[in-house]
């Protein structure tokens, strides 16, 4: 739990008057086949360029980063409010350019899922992304489900702040293991995309207010943790039950074909490697979901590309 003495000291600081704005740079690194997020931050004179929340990105500079590996641009690219700074704070999640200007193989990635978002002829698609995860104690004790007092603290701190910030989280789960779940979405391909990212960094935040790591890979090196994403078209949510059952067999049939061996020519690094992506067909009363099970460290832009790549391909209307 968070140390009483440490939190008062730091809503002492927090308690000074101060109507500077900050902004909190994120980016994901790809290092040793693992992502992880890196941040930094600056002010930003609102007083010269005051614009609404929609439009912030557009009026925040670029800035360049180093870390171990690399070093190029951060480009700002979507923008939520700043759960961690509630007064005067934006939390913008960026894009990686290398110095001369050339997008990382991230970036790629989410041009790519941005292009065929806005591309696909798909009536109505949308996306819902379920994730798994569980914390470590510093000393990496797996905390379990017989702890869901602490469990449950951390995630109501976390809802708040996702809803705060502009996230769309759905729910959450607390089984009877050691591994827990939230949803992301309903959204397109990539906004979709982009809250999962964000959403992880803020999970990872309020966990280290509970001096807890959180782990969105494998519990045991052999594992296969799970991100689920729940996709459905318009008439998988609102036809009659025949065109619904009917659409969602198409789909089901065409990724089970066609999607495994697109993962593999858009993946260029060993994420893919381990357990292969497994498929189901989920009715949830009014809406037909396709669903692929696949490694949480696979980036979502890739994933949800290479659903609406299948797409592309074929003439089926959704």
């Amino acid at each position: 739990m968070c140390d009483p003495e440490l939190t008062s000291v730091t809503e002492r600081y927090m308690k000074l008057k101060d109507d500077t704005t900050r902004v909190e740079y994120v980016w994901i690194n790809f290092f040793n086949n693992f992502w992880r997020f890196i941040s930094k931050v600056r002010n930003v004179d609102e007083t010269n360029h005051p614009c609404p929340l929609a439009s912030i990105c557009a009026k925040i500079p670029k800035w360049t980063y180093e870390d171990e590996d690399s070093s190029g641009i951060l480009k700002p690219k979507v923008n939520y409010k700043d759960p961690f700074r509630p007064k005067h704070g934006y939390v913008i999640l960026c894009e990686t350019l290398s110095m001369n200007r050339e997008p990382t193989i991230h970036t790629k990635n989410r041009r790519e899922c941005d292009s065929k978002t806005h591309a696909t002829r798909l009536d109505g698609h949308y996306f819902h992304i379920e994730q798994e995860f569980h914390f470590h104690e510093y000393m990496d004790v797996e905390i379990t489900a017989a702890r869901k007092d602490t469990v449950r603290k951390i995630l109501e701190c976390f809802y708040k702040a996702c809803n705060y910030a502009g996230l769309c989280i759905g729910y959450f789960d607390l089984n009877n293991h050691s591994c827990f779940y939230y949803m992301c979405g309903p959204n397109n391909a990539v906004r979709v995309s982009d809250e999962l990212w964000m959403s992880r960094f803020i999970m990872q935040r309020v966990a280290e207010e509970f001096h807890l790591t959180v782990n969105f890979g494998p519990r045991i090196p052999s594992g296969f943790a799970n991100t689920r994403y729940f996709f459905s078209t318009y008439n998988m949510r609102e036809g009659t039950d025949e065109e619904a059952t009917t659409t969602a067999n198409f789909w089901m049939n065409r990724l089970e074909n066609r999607f495994i061996p697109m993962l593999r020519n858009a993946v260029t690094y060993d994420h893919v490697e381990g357990p292969i992506p497994t498929f189901s067909l989920i009715d949830q009363g009014k809406t037909m979901n396709c669903v692929v099970h696949i490694r949480t460290d696979i980036d979502p832009y890739v994933v949800c590309k290479t659903i609406l790549g299948a797409a592309s391909s074929i003439d089926f209307a959704g």
